[in-house]
């Protein structure tokens, strides 16, 4: 299986091993914490997730889930996630959620070189066919990276997520992986 180990100006994108736990529970709660409205998780949910649960979802097998992570040198600084359908009839498909970059990395290309990674990555998998990904209409910049990636809006869902008694709605991309 292809490790995916990219390196742009000091920063190097690789798979998170259980070893990452601890730096990927403190980034996915800032997340969670500070985009509530980006995540159908929520920081309360995830605080009380046993560590040891955390670290069984960062093993990854080969064609199976993954959990990319950005590091500018031994701080994790961005996250991305990847997970196949299993079922028969929807084996084709798999899902990119949990994209999340610290604030202070944002617009100098992290986002863009998890997704370069995570595309690279999943174009090995046999199976697949196409990647879904949600996004909350206001999230511009992450539709704007989508979209550049190849990524096409497919459907709305209004209310798709409500946070506290407001209502977010979300968009549904898809990316086609062209097989010969």
């Amino acid at each position: 299986m292809v490790q995916n180990v990219v390196k742009l100006k000091l920063m190097t994108v690789r798979v998170l091993t259980p070893q990452n736990v601890e730096a990927y529970r403190a980034l996915r709660l800032e997340a969670l914490k500070t985009e509530p409205a980006a995540y159908t998780s929520s920081a309360e949910d995830f605080e009380i997730e046993p560590l040891e649960e955390v670290a069984k979802r960062l093993e990854a097998k080969d064609y199976g889930s993954f959990m990319l992570g950005a590091f500018r040198e031994e701080r994790l600084i961005g996250i991305a996630n990847f997970v196949p359908e299993t079922r028969v009839k929807v084996e084709h498909k798999g899902w990119v959620f949990g994209v999340y970059v610290t604030a202070s990395e944002r617009g100098k290309g992290v986002a863009k070189a998890m997704m370069l990674a995570l595309l690279e990555r999943v174009k090995t998998y046999p199976k697949i066919r196409q990647i879904n990904i949600a996004v909350i209409t206001s999230q511009v910049a992450a539709k704007r990276l989508y979209t550049s990636l190849g990524f096409e809006v497919w459907g709305l869902e209004r209310n798709a997520l409500k946070l506290g008694e407001t209502f977010y709605d979300e968009e549904w991309l898809v990316l086609k992986i062209p097989r010969s």
